[in-house]
């Protein structure tokens, strides 16, 4: 993991303890077969072999969806809106962490997970007790099929991205026994790219838009040609800072062959790379926080993983390594 990062980054060394993780996935996964199928069958399309061609390239095989894809428009299914799944996160890291919502200082949202945890970092060292962390993701009720049919982009969106929310609560290190995190940092790279994924017309700021729907855009040319620079920019931050010797590796889960994508230009074993994104599909905000309380419960104690997070909005990065006990 050799290279050195040219950019300002932020970190802090200091550890957090990690009380609980909780994730909230809306129903059944389903797969990506059966999803073109039902949309091409509902929404008389023909998107089954194009969309087979490009998910077998991501390495997509299912997801999980807050909507039936039964109509071109439609909301999210009772109790799976973004701010339920959001809710029933937190609920579950509560849990693991035998707390209650009262015992938190902090609730922090976020569309970044770096972002969100040097505001969850500062907190803590200014003397605030547990924050919880969330990040959610409902991004298929910003879908229309019938676009799919007119924009490769939103076709890649359909059979790649998945919805769901994670939640992670940290507090101040105080000796006790538990898991832990620490080494965070931060930095950004975008000056001057082109925004990879946006929300160009429309959105919660200006509800009118061009389309008729706020539509998620995707260049998917800018994320291929910059995405995995951005990955490999963000691992050599973190041996910049002394963070790479981890027993695993988990990088934002962009699509399911991130394993193969990474292995060589990391120097590590594919096996030593988490990747939930071919079950799970790529669940942008909540995509870091969900593969970490997937893979918890594998680790022995004092196993380590360093996560590298990347966002192609606007190309930010960040990461931390996790102690596990």
């Amino acid at each position: 993991m050799s290279g050195t990062s040219s950019s300002a980054i932020w970190h802090d060394r200091t550890p957090l303890l990690v009380l609980g993780t909780g994730t909230a996935l809306p129903g059944d996964p389903i797969a990506t077969e059966e999803l073109l199928t039902t949309v091409d069958r509902r929404l008389a399309l023909s998107l089954r072999r194009k969309g087979l061609a490009i998910a077998h390239k991501l390495g997509i095989h299912s997801r999980h969806l807050c909507r039936d894809m039964a109509r071109r428009l439609e909301a999210p299914r009772k109790g799976h809106r973004n701010p339920e799944l959001a809710a029933a996160a937190v609920r579950a890291a509560l849990c693991e962490a035998g707390s209650v919502a009262q015992d938190l200082s902090y609730l922090i949202g976020h569309t970044g997970f770096a972002n969100a945890l040097v505001f969850a970092q500062g907190l803590l060292r200014a003397g605030a007790g547990p924050v919880a962390v969330v990040g959610s993701e409902t991004g298929s009720v910003y879908f229309d099929p019938h676009r799919a049919a007119e924009d490769a982009g939103q076709l890649v969106n359909l059979v790649q991205m998945g919805d769901g929310a994670a939640a992670i609560i940290v507090a101040r290190d105080d000796d006790r026994a538990g898991a832990r995190l620490s080494e965070v940092f931060y930095g950004q790279m975008g000056r001057g790219r082109v925004h990879g994924l946006a929300v160009t017309d429309g959105g919660s700021d200006a509800p009118r838009c061009g389309l008729g729907f706020p539509e998620f855009q995707h260049d998917f040319a800018s994320i291929r040609n910059s995405g995995l620079e951005l990955l490999l920019h963000c691992a050599a931050t973190a041996g910049d800072i002394g963070a790479e010797s981890s027993d695993y590796i988990l990088p934002h889960q962009a699509n399911g062959r991130m394993a193969a994508i990474l292995a060589t230009p990391l120097g590590v074993a594919r096996e030593r790379i988490v990747v939930t994104a071919d079950r799970l599909g790529n669940t942008g905000s909540a995509a870091i926080w969900l593969a970490l309380a997937h893979v918890r419960p594998t680790l022995r104690t004092g196993q380590t993983v360093l996560v590298l997070g990347a966002e192609a909005t606007d190309f930010m990065f960040g990461g931390f390594r996790y102690y596990h006990a």
